[in-house]
């Protein structure tokens, strides 16, 4: 058993080294997921120099930490020392993890609603950020397991469509149906939605050449973190409810139910207090993809969706993005930068705004060209606070919460439309809740939702849910920017 932590201690910090030299970044959750599901065909692929940085790596740890115990053997023995030593790492220990929580106790007050509901992800996100080297990793390695386990008892559990839900035979069902889940994006800062920017100039085309061809509604998230946003969207699961996430289909569930082929499409994480709730959702698809490079581009999963279409049957797929989320400087490239160029005000974040509408452009024009009839159905997963950097803390923005919902339309005989405003709030600015999305995608594969069902849902429309877990009423946040 020695032997065995010995090593794995080992072979951690020879990534962590390995990884600091080779890319400038920490070895991260992710990255672990990554290497331990990676297959012959990436393994062959990689750049023999990551190989040899790799080993030579190892071989400097393993040498280094031989000698380190050779020399704590030799000097340590005793076992007054040996136990004083081990209260002093404890000590030290204790002092790095009390120094920070006492300095930012504002920062992780909101960690105690996960720490009740997901404790080992959420000592890792700590641990991961305070005590990157080794403590993150082990802990990492944790979360990875149990969350591995819980992703295959989740597929494999029996789950139910929910009361007043049923799936009828006789509607017309849509070829494709694309979801493109955007992250980060508040709509104001859309130039469909008003901003001056033009920050969607393809969005803004469509309109006025082909309004038919697309709809778009005010929206607001049910959260403002993406693992609560994306489960209490695409589950039939909310705040008041959250055993329905395990009980009752998903939507991928539901358009497999419906007879569709299903993918899931990721930029995202795949592991982790932040993902590990899309990440369930996605792996109930026939096909997974996470995308596994440092480098992430939102415009690469199209050539994977590419892969992924079976003109020949029904397909659901869904394209998760890294759209807008922090730092804004890596959301966007050059082209981006050169369109809004002219615009001396417009900031990285308007860029990767922009960047997004330059990738619903490319898989419109796919689904024209490729799909019989087909739709797609673009919404962020929850909003931003641009000018702060940051979401998902104490001082929350309505901002956080304000997001596009757009509806992409290729030839369909569905009214989609139709569909959307039996779901709108009942105030003067009637928005979708992102919550009732999960019905509304329900009925677009041909299911039927009570009017019971509905009138719930729709009374829940003002509700969005905070960090802490409480509940309050969007209008009350609406002049918090």
């Amino acid at each position: 058993m020695r032997v065995f932590f010995h090593s794995l201690v080992v072979v951690l910090l020879s990534l962590n080294l390995t990884f600091s030299i080779a890319f400038s970044v920490p070895l991260s959750l992710g990255n672990l997921a990554s290497i331990l599901e990676t297959n012959f065909s990436e393994i062959i692929a990689f750049d023999w120099r990551i190989y040899l940085l790799g080993g030579l790596c190892l071989l400097v740890t393993t040498i280094l930490s031989q000698k380190s115990i050779y020399e704590l053997k030799s000097k340590f023995s005793g076992g007054r020392v040996g136990v004083s030593l081990l209260a002093l790492v404890v000590f030290v220990n204790i002092f790095a993890v009390s120094i920070p929580v006492w300095r930012n106790y504002d920062f992780f007050k909101g960690y105690r609603k996960d720490l009740q509901e997901m404790p080992v992800q959420s000592i890792y996100a700590f641990s991961s950020l305070r005590l990157p080297l080794l403590y993150g990793d082990v802990f990492g390695l944790a979360v990875y397991s149990i969350e591995k386990m819980d992703s295959h008892r989740f597929k494999n559990r029996e789950k139910n469509l929910p009361e007043g839900v049923f799936f009828s035979e006789e509607k017309k069902s849509i070829s494709k149906i694309y979801l493109v889940i955007g992250e980060s994006a508040w709509r104001e800062k859309m130039s469909l939605y008003g901003n001056s920017i033009p920050t969607t100039p393809f969005l803004n085309s469509l309109k006025r050449i082909d309004s038919s061809a697309i709809s778009y509604y005010k929206a607001i998230s049910i959260a403002n973190m993406t693992r609560d946003a994306v489960r209490f969207s695409l589950s039939f699961a909310n705040p008041r409810n959250r055993d329905a996430f395990w009980s009752e289909k998903n939507v991928v569930e539901m358009a497999k139910s419906a007879g569709y082929g299903t993918s899931w499409l990721s930029n995202q994480g795949q592991a982790g207090i932040y993902d590990n709730y899309p990440s369930y959702i996605a792996r109930s698809s026939d096909q997974v993809y996470f995308e596994k490079s440092l480098v992430k581009d939102d415009l690469d999963l199209l050539t994977e969706l590419e892969r992924s279409v079976n003109n020949e049957e029904k397909q659901f797929v869904a394209l998760h993005l890294m759209g807008s989320h922090f730092p804004y400087s890596d959301r966007y490239d050059e082209v981006d930068r050169a369109y809004l160029s002219t615009f001396p005000l417009a900031t990285a974040y308007e860029m990767s705004i922009h960047h997004t509408d330059r990738l619903l452009k490319r898989l419109y024009d796919y689904t024209i060209n490729m799909d019989t009839n087909s739709i797609i159905v673009y919404y962020s997963d929850h909003g931003a606070s641009p000018e702060r950097g940051i979401h998902g803390l104490k001082g929350f923005h309505a901002s956080e919460y304000e997001i596009p919902l757009l509806i992409f339309k290729n030839n369909v005989e569905v009214d989609i439309d139709s569909i959307i405003s039996q779901y709108l709030s009942v105030n003067d600015d009637q928005y979708v809740n992102s919550s009732n999305l999960i019905y509304i995608l329900s009925e677009i594969m041909g299911y039927d939702i009570s009017s019971e069902v509905k009138s719930s849902a729709v009374s829940r429309s003002n509700e969005i849910m905070l960090v802490d877990g409480s509940l309050v009423d969007y209008e009350s946040l609406k002049d918090e920017k």
